[in-house]
C-alpha cells in the first residue's frame, strides 16, 4: 500500500529513515539511468509488509538524453521545485535534483503524520505562491516540524506574497533548536535546508543525501549555512 497509510501511525526516527533511505537508494539508481521520476509524494511510494519500499506511477517521468533540459511544468504542484515551475534550462547534472526536492517533503509528511499544506485558494494560485517566494515550502515544512516538537496542532501559516522569506527561516531554526535536542529532528532541519534549496545548482542530489548525517544517522555535523549561522549567534 502506498506511504499514506502510515499517516495515521506514530512512526520511529529509525522507521522513517529506513524508508527514506531506500527511497533515495531508489533514486540514485534510477538518476544514474537517466530517469527523473518528477512526481515523488506518499502515493507513489508503495510499502510491502516486509518493508520494502517501491516506487511507482512514471507518467510524469523523463528520459534525459542530452546535456541541458527545458523543464516543463508537470506533476503535483505541493512537490514542484522552483525550476520546474519556472520551466528553467538546467544541466543533467542538476536536472535530476526535482525529485530530492518531493522527498524531502515527504520526509517532513512521514514525521507529521499528515500532508503539508499551503494556505493557496486553488493549485495555479499555489504555484505562483512558490516561484514568488521559493523558500516557502522550506519554511511551511520547518513550521510544521516546529508544531511536531511543541506538540501543538499543526495549522499552515499566512505568509504575504511579497515577503521577504529569508527574514522567516532562520528565527524557525533558531526556534527548533532551542525546543528540541532530539538529534533526528536537528539532523533533519540541517538536511531540509540543503534539499530545499531553490538554486538547483546548490542543491543536494541523490548521492549526496544519502551520505548526508541524517540519513547515515552520524548526527555528528550540520552542513548548512542556514543551521551554521544560527549556532554560531
Amino acid at each position: 500500500k502506498s506511504l499514506n497509510i502510515l499517516f495515521e501511525i506514530a512512526l520511529t526516527p529509525y522507521f522513517i529513515n529506513m524508508i527514506v533511505y531506500q527511497i533515495l537508494t531508489g533514486l540514485e539508481y534510477m538518476h544514474s539511468q537517466n530517469i527523473i521520476h518528477k512526481d515523488i509524494k506518499a502515493q507513489n511510494v508503495l510499502l510491502s509488509n516486509n518493508g520494502e519500499i517501491k516506487i511507482i506511477d512514471y507518467g510524469e517521468s523523463i528520459h534525459v538524453t542530452t546535456d541541458e533540459i527545458q523543464h516543463i511544468t508537470s506533476g503535483t504542484p505541493l512537490y514542484m521545485s522552483p525550476e520546474i515551475i519556472q520551466r528553467s534550462k538546467v544541466t543533467k547534472k542538476d536536472c535530476f535534483k526535482c525529485d530530492i526536492w518531493a522527498t524531502a517533503i515527504l520526509i517532513v509528511e512521514l514525521y507529521i503524520g499528515m500532508n503539508i499544506k499551503i494556505k493557496y485558494d486553488s493549485p495555479v494560485s499555489l504555484i505562483f505562491g512558490i516561484e514568488t517566494n521559493q523558500l516557502l515550502i522550506l519554511h511551511e515544512c520547518l513550521h510544521a516540524i516546529l508544531c511536531k516538537v511543541k506538540k501543538s496542532p499543526y495549522d499552515p501559516i499566512n505568509i504575504p506574497t511579497n515577503s521577504n522569506m529569508n527574514e522567516h527561516i532562520k528565527p524557525l531554526i533558531k526556534n527548533i533548536f532551542m525546543t528540541t535536542n532530539e538529534k533526528d529532528i536537528l539532523s533533519l532541519v540541517d538536511y531540509l535546508c540543503l534539499c530545499l534549496e531553490p538554486d538547483v545548482t546548490k542543491r543536494y542530489n541523490a548521492t549526496d543525501a544519502l551520505n548526508h548525517p541524517f540519513i547515515t544517522r552520524q548526527y555528528n555535523e550540520y552542513k548548512s549555512e542556514q543551521v551554521k549561522e544560527v549556532l554560531r549567534q
